[in-house]
């Protein structure tokens, strides 16, 4: 069982994600923003951030950054998920600082699968 802090802004994404997640037997805990999310990294310290890109007023880019700054943040594993699909998006989304992504809508299969190999590999 991981601890998975899922940050979307998108209301159902992060409910339907949460659902599985839980389902799966992960402890798993959300929030709305960066800013809220950023807060609860620090009180929960999860294995696994799922991480919405593009949220109004910090971008999950900014949240990443910010995470990698804090004490324990690089041991962190971060899945960030995009609209986006465009060529390069992820060279950029690994360069922000995250160790694998995917792209909505994706498999709810797939996302267990990515969140449980980012899990074992976590560095705690």
């Amino acid at each position: 069982m991981a601890v998975v802090l899922v940050i979307d802004d998108d209301a159902m994404a992060c409910q339907l994600a949460c659902v599985v997640l839980r389902h799966a037997g992960h402890d798993v805990h959300d929030a709305r923003s960066g800013t809220e999310g950023l807060r609860l990294v620090s009180a929960l310290r999860p294995d696994v951030l799922l991480l919405d890109m593009h949220m109004p007023a910090m971008s999950g880019f900014e949240v990443v950054q910010r995470l990698r700054a804090m004490p324990g943040g690089a041991d962190i594993r971060v899945l960030a998920v995009t609209g986006m699909a465009m060529l390069g998006d992820e060279a950029e989304i690994r360069r922000a600082g995250c160790d694998d992504y995917l792209t909505k809508p994706y498999a709810y299969r797939q996302l267990l699968a990515v969140v449980e190999h980012l899990a074992t590999k976590s560095c705690r």
